[in-house]
């Protein structure tokens, strides 16, 4: 498998983020993989969606600066076993960053 992270960058003006937030999280709910998933909303309502995400309980990591959620893709596709670790110190750490 040569997917090795998800990277999911939304820019939101004439559709709202939080509707992407809903739309990510249903759809995560019944994904099979187990790549590491990280997020980035701006745009309208990109707060929203991003707790939206952040307070969901799926393995997924948000992000509101793109060069930090680039980074973080990479990161984990080169070691995938820090996902966990990397869920727990950065799910609310980037949501407060520049906000």
């Amino acid at each position: 498998d040569q997917v090795k992270s998800i990277l999911i960058n939304v820019f939101g003006g004439i559709v709202k983020c939080d509707m992407v937030a809903e739309g990510l999280i249903e759809a995560m709910r019944h994904r099979t993989s187990q790549k590491p998933v990280i997020v980035r909303l701006e745009g309208t309502n990109a707060q929203a969606g991003l707790d939206m995400l952040a307070q969901s309980g799926l393995p997924v990591i948000v992000e509101k600066d793109w060069t930090r959620a680039a980074s973080q893709a990479m990161a984990l596709a080169e070691n995938p076993e820090l996902f966990h670790a990397a869920l727990s110190h950065t799910r609310f750490e980037g949501l407060s960053d520049g906000m």
